[in-house]
């Protein structure tokens, strides 16, 4: 089993939403959350501030958890795919499960800019017309829509509080109700 780990964040300011359009695999083309790859050593809140900055330029801090997605691929190489660059060889019937958090993130500073290698552009769009736009990841789309019909103080929130653990952690982060 291969376990990929990925975060995102969701920043909206006067009813726009920031989005990036991508360069690479499936979605390429299309617009979506900024987000990507936990990389080794970083957890999942460190991984969203990292890659909503790599690809807007926006340093921006996380508020709460608002969305979880969990999934199984049988295989995430297929022979003649157009962009093998990008995409994990899996040995047939090996499954590859994918983690992917979202949170609702306060911009910091910044400026919206493309970083021209992943992302070609990155911007705020208006969240009434991303809402009913194909060109909109499906994912990025529903998680948008649940974020506008949800209450203000729904989702997971940051424990700010020392939390007493029986096991020795380097990083240790815990996001509950509040």
């Amino acid at each position: 089993m291969n376990v990929v780990c990925a975060a995102g964040g969701l920043i909206v300011r006067n009813h726009k939403v920031l989005l990036v359009k991508t360069t690479y695999g499936a979605n390429r083309g299309l617009w979506m959350i900024p987000g990507g790859m936990v990389e080794p050593g970083e957890t999942f809140e460190m991984a969203a501030i990292r890659e909503v900055y790599e690809e807007t330029g926006i340093t921006a801090q996380p508020r709460r958890l608002i969305s979880v997605r969990s999934s199984i691929k049988e295989t995430a190489f297929q022979s003649g795919s157009p962009d093998p660059a990008v995409c994990v060889s899996l040995r047939p019937g090996q499954s590859e499960h994918g983690v992917y958090l979202v949170y609702e993130m306060e911009p910091i500073s910044g400026t919206p800019g493309a970083d021209g290698s992943e992302i070609t552009e990155a911007r705020y769009l208006p969240i009434d017309e991303v809402l009913d736009d194909p060109e909109v990841v499906g994912l990025s789309r529903q998680i948008i829509r649940d974020y506008v019909h949800s209450a203000p103080a729904s989702g997971l929130t940051k424990v700010r509080t020392a939390i007493h653990a029986n096991q020795q952690y380097a990083l240790y982060e815990v996001y509950t109700l509040a």
